[in-house]
């Protein structure tokens, strides 16, 4: 992609993008499942429990994201919505292919590269492509095919490399939607990824790599001043030098044995450039959010990790979350209108103005909010 194409991506995925820079660390995320706990959706050590958070996802996502609950509240949840072969290959802008080798829903990564992964591909494909103009059109539609690659190999990752159709529906909302956000789906994703796995499901069908930057960021004493770089402000790809800093093990083994004695005090609660002053803490019906993924539903509970989100850490209610977990088959269609009113309907949880007063002139980039 050309430097204007790429532009638009960033636009509408923001920081996202850089987690092609991070190495996977398979052992760290293999040593994290047995910790989590699927009945609350938390991971639970020693003396202490801690889960993803929306506002942490935010953060990372930067330019465009809005990090504060208030600014996530504000938009628009993208719902996943069934994409069958003719609707994929319609946002492709594909027209010429045997429809039964598409029957699955998902096409392999060499299926959208071959037609837009390379410079010169135009000219090969050009009779299946519905381009009507021509090769500039061609590589506009290459951002929208990025995307649906991009969000399918590393975000919504499924085994053998294929790409589920819906991606095309989500990038399509993302791109058209006034006010999108994609963070709510990305986390539901990941929450069940770790209910499969602790469950004796192989493959990790959430973003890894995210899962993976969220805790070993929890382990980073960050420096109370930020160093005004370049890309200072890109907490995905400066992380590959803080990790170099992280007295972190290697190997699923020793991550274990870490991870088994870890206590509360080794970790930094909160990340320097997290957004404090407001977030989503619960819905206003019941003590916890229903979220929507790509593959399933799944509740949240930010109520459990308030110490995470800057806030006193009281006992958390024990409400039943089970009856919101389950599965969506491709095809299953949800009602939008239930889905906008609990995320509409969130609470936002406001720092004390005092307290966020005391943090900023102090210049506290870490600011400790212990029960």
């Amino acid at each position: 992609m050309g430097s204007h194409e790429q532009r638009k991506v960033k636009e509408h995925l923001g920081h996202l993008v850089h987690l092609m820079e991070i190495d996977p660390r398979r052992d760290v995320i293999e040593a994290l499942i047995p910790f989590w706990d699927p009945k609350n959706n938390v991971f639970r050590f020693l003396d202490f429990e801690m889960t993803p958070t929306l506002e942490e996802i935010a953060s990372f996502m930067g330019k465009g994201s809005s990090v504060r609950g208030a600014d996530l509240r504000n938009k628009k949840p993208i719902i996943p919505n069934n994409v069958d072969a003719k609707k994929f290959l319609e946002l492709l802008k594909i027209n010429q292919i045997e429809k039964e080798s598409l029957k699955n829903g998902w096409v392999s990564l060499d299926f959208l590269y071959e037609r837009y992964g390379q410079n010169g591909e135009f000219k090969n494909y050009q009779n299946q492509l519905s381009n009507q103009r021509g090769e500039e059109a061609w590589k506009a539609n290459g951002c929208f095919a990025f995307m649906v690659t991009f969000l399918g190999l590393i975000v919504f990752p499924k085994r053998d490399k294929h790409i589920d159709f819906r991606l095309a529906g989500v990038v399509k909302a993302l791109t058209t939607m006034e006010s999108p956000t994609i963070i709510p789906i990305i986390l539901a994703d990941m929450l069940r990824a770790l209910t499969k796995c602790i469950n004796r499901k192989v493959y990790f069908e959430g973003c890894n790599i995210w899962l993976q930057i969220w805790f070993l960021e929890h382990l980073y004493h960050h420096d109370r001043a930020p160093r005004f770089t370049p890309d200072w402000c890109n907490y995905v790809s400066s992380h590959k030098e803080r990790e170099t800093k992280i007295n972190f093990p290697k190997g699923i083994l020793a991550c274990e044995e870490k991870l088994s004695a870890i206590t509360s005090n080794e970790l930094v609660w909160n990340y320097c450039w997290f957004p404090a002053k407001d977030v989503i803490c619960m819905y206003s019906g019941i003590s916890f959010l229903v979220l929507i993924g790509l593959r399933g539903v799944q509740p949240y509970a930010p109520l459990r990790v308030m110490r995470q989100l800057v806030r006193v850490q009281e006992i958390p209610p024990n409400d039943d979350m089970s009856i919101f977990v389950f599965d969506t088959p491709p095809g299953f269609a949800f009602d939008s209108t239930d889905i906008l009113k609990i995320w509409f309907g969130s609470i936002i949880s406001k720092l004390r103005e005092w307290l966020w007063s005391k943090i900023r002139k102090s210049g506290a980039w870490v600011p400790i909010v212990v029960s």
